[in-house]
């Protein structure tokens, strides 16, 4: 499990650093750790099973893999190696046994020893069910013996489905499952809390003290067992592998395209005439500004915002963050608010991972009686977990908000286009509980921008190197697929309005000073033609390899497909037939399409 590199590719359809191995009629992908995508034919029934190390913050300490064999036959194989975490005083290495038997079982043991004392979060496996299992019942034997019926959650559990698991049993797609769990107490989270596509299931239960130290010379020994077999009489389709071509169908569900907006830095650096320039370009729904009360000048960064939002030929999503005095700090905005131009107004509590319902009510009644009109949104600056778990009254709300980023616990590509269906997810169990109101995200970002559940300070960045929150993705079509995808997902599950990213610099659309644009430009300045108008999804039958939509305006339209893989592939459209033009002015006809690896792709329909 090296520390995961972007340039390389690493997308769901085979490279060459990935192993596919198969265990009689079930089928698997090894890379660098992980064992992922194990299906039975074509249903997958286990979305991935690997071994952390988390730190007192939650962090994950990434391993370096030597000493690695196999043994790949046919039905059945082997896979050992030694897996070694360090950083800074964090020392600990594992042995590995990786085997898969004709019979259709996977089983997977970790024998680890600590090198170095460290306080620990979490040490050992973790087991991903697809979030396709939503809905579907299954049976969990306790470390007692007893057993208990329930369901996988349809809407995103706040808390765990399932505690003291020693087995889970399930059916999906005519396979019967089954999962052992030994060496440690296990549980169950669902992780599209944090737009994880998976429920998941890991060792060390939450309920226990955490960090703890754990003591050099101690050993950690886990085993997990996979069991499938189809039940009696029942049609298992099995797929090719390594299949180029992608088909994609129209879903028939048009969505208005919501307003979508970009960030301000946060420390309130001014926009150059070049950056004002190409960001007024995408005809940006608003600019978000943090208003920070307990630091000093925040009153003249707000101004200087909205005099950007004013240039760019937008208005301000005002992000307030109450200090000590919450009143004053309301009071002091109020008196400032005459002339903004407030799109809407964002209301979050320093300290409180969700706001809670007092500082929302006293927000509404200052701001109101300061004669400010805009919506009045609130919920996290966080992940939708803390939402989930702290759900805000609706009553004094126009709309409820919470963040999004793909790298909570993962941060290999094919892990982030995972995250894509999950993003609708929470917008859709949001919409469940906002009493009809509006769900906006704000803000989008590839990383984490800080993080809510450290335990201890974080780690302050080099001189010379980038920001901890920057990824280098930002700068790739990697990340322009990975955005144009996102902007789909969270379009057709209704979300009132978008943020995404900062309008420059490394977390942003181009470089600093109005240098070179990124690629993921493109994808919003594509968006800003179609601005009030529609988005259809595309149905793929690989979504994790090939995505896509359709944008409509005035009688227009155009197709968008993504090839999220860094191999070539081929999109096969269902549907009409037509004729469409690309964006050098080349016409071909629908059908298959031929995508070059990591490609964003524009086809105007004549």
């Amino acid at each position: 499990m090296q520390k995961p590199n972007p340039s390389k590719p690493a997308a769901p359809g085979l490279s060459s650093d990935r192993l596919r191995l198969a265990a009689g009629p079930v089928s698997a992908v090894f890379e660098d750790g992980f064992l992922r995508y194990i299906r039975l034919g074509s249903t997958e029934i286990v979305r991935g099973l690997y071994s952390a190390v988390r730190d007192h913050n939650w962090d994950t300490i990434p391993g370096r893999i030597r000493d690695f064999r196999m043994e790949r036959g046919e039905d059945s194989f082997t896979l050992t190696y030694v897996s070694e975490h360090r950083r800074g005083s964090i020392g600990f290495t594992w042995n590995a046994e990786i085997t898969g038997t004709p019979d259709g079982t996977l089983s997977y043991s970790m024998d680890g020893t600590v090198l170095t004392a460290f306080r620990k979060n979490r040490i050992g496996f973790c087991l991903l069910h697809p979030m396709s299992l939503a809905g579907l019942p299954c049976r969990v034997t306790h470390s007692d013996g007893s057993r208990e019926d329930g369901a996988f959650p349809s809407l995103i559990s706040p808390h765990q489905p399932f505690l003291d698991m020693r087995r889970i049993e399930y059916e999906v797609g005519g396979i019967r499952v089954s999962q052992d769990f030994e060496g440690e107490i296990f549980e169950m989270e669902d992780q599209r809390n944090w737009t994880d596509a998976s429920y998941k299931t890991y060792c060390t239960p939450l309920g226990l003290p955490f960090p703890v130290e754990v003591r050099e010379g101690l050993r950690i020994r886990q085993r997990i067992v996979i069991r499938a077999a189809r039940t009696e009489g029942s049609p298992v389709r099995v797929e090719e592998p390594g299949t180029a071509s992608v088909t994609l169908r129209p879903s028939g569900a048009e969505h208005p395209l919501p307003p979508l907006g970009f960030c301000l830095a946060e420390g309130g650096e001014a926009l150059t005439a070049p950056e004002i320039g190409r960001i007024s370009a995408l005809a940006p729904g608003f600019l978000r500004a943090e208003v920070r009360f307990s630091r000093e000048g925040w009153a003249d960064r707000l101004a200087a915002a909205a005099e950007t939002a004013r240039d760019a030929g937008t208005s301000l999503q005002a992000a307030l963050h109450l200090g000590a005095d919450p009143a004053a700090d309301l009071d002091a905005f109020g008196a400032r608010a005459a002339g903004l131009p407030l799109a809407s107004v964002l209301v979050f509590k320093d300290g409180e991972k969700s706001t809670s319902g007092r500082w929302i009510a006293e927000a509404r009644a200052r701001l109101r009686n300061a004669g400010i009109s805009a919506p009045i949104g609130s919920g996290t600056d966080a992940f939708f977990a803390e939402l989930n778990r702290g759900r805000p009254p609706v009553a004094d709300l126009d709309f409820l908000s919470f963040s999004v980023n793909p790298q909570v616990h993962a941060f290999d590509d094919a892990s982030l286009v995972e995250t894509i269906p999950a993003q609708a997810a929470a917008v859709e169990s949001a919409r469940a509980f906002a009493g009809g109101r509006g769900v906006t995200v704000s803000p989008v970002t590839l990383r984490m921008r800080f993080n809510p559940n450290a335990t201890g300070p974080e780690p302050e960045p080099k001189p010379g190197e980038p920001p901890a929150n920057a990824d280098p993705r930002q700068k790739t079509r990697f990340g322009a697929g990975w955005t144009a995808a996102s902007v789909a997902s969270l379009t057709a599950a209704g979300t009132a309005s978008i943020a995404y990213y900062q309008c420059s610099g490394p977390l942003g659309l181009m470089e600093s000073g109005g240098g070179a644009v990124f690629p993921l430009y493109q994808v919003f300045a594509d968006l800003a033609e179609f601005r009030g108008g529609t988005l259809e999804s595309l149905e793929s039958e690989d979504p994790l390899r090939v995505s896509g939509y359709i944008l409509r305006k005035d009688g227009r339209s155009s197709l968008f497909l993504v090839n999220h893989c860094g191999e070539s592939a081929e999109a096969v459209l269902e549907g009409p037939a037509g004729t469409f033009r690309t964006r050098g002015g080349s016409r071909i006809q629908s059908g298959g399409l031929p995508l070059e690896p990591e490609a964003y792709l524009r086809l105007d329909r004549e």
